[in-house]
């Protein structure tokens, strides 16, 4: 029974690999599957401050649904906080109001429904304070 539930737990964390601090959920990669969007590769050039596939991960909001919107928010905000407030923040200056209107969206669903609480206003108080005109 404990080797069942060690395996279970196993199953439920970042199986993308070596994401560092990145978590993709198992239901969230199910979802980029299913578009045939390569979320643990893209996430991985984004880390690397791969500006195109940023605005990838942004579009990819179009492509959760209900249960999985959530968890891209969360991905996508610690993959914020791992690029620095002021990188992140030229970044989404040089974004449309749209894409600015969509990362919004996605801090505030991790500010709202990560847990444990993620540090977001703190890790990125001039991105935070950019993106509160929007919503």
């Amino acid at each position: 029974m404990l080797i069942s539930c060690q395996f279970w737990i196993g199953c439920q964390g970042n199986s993308c690999g070596d994401l560092g601090n990145i978590e993709v959920s198992p239901w969230l990669q199910a979802q980029a599957a299913k578009t045939g969007f390569p979320y643990c590769t893209v996430m991985r050039q984004a880390k690397g401050k791969n500006k195109a596939a940023i605005a990838k991960l942004i579009r990819f909001a179009y492509k959760t649904d209900d249960d999985t919107a959530v968890e891209h928010g969360i991905a996508f905000s610690q993959l914020a906080m791992e690029l620095g407030d002021d990188f992140f923040l030229g970044f989404v200056q040089q974004q449309g109001r749209n894409q600015q209107l969509l990362v919004a969206k996605m801090l505030d669903a991790a500010m709202e429904f990560s847990e444990p609480a993620l540090p977001i206003q703190e890790k990125l108080p001039k991105t935070v304070g950019l993106l509160l005109n929007y919503e």
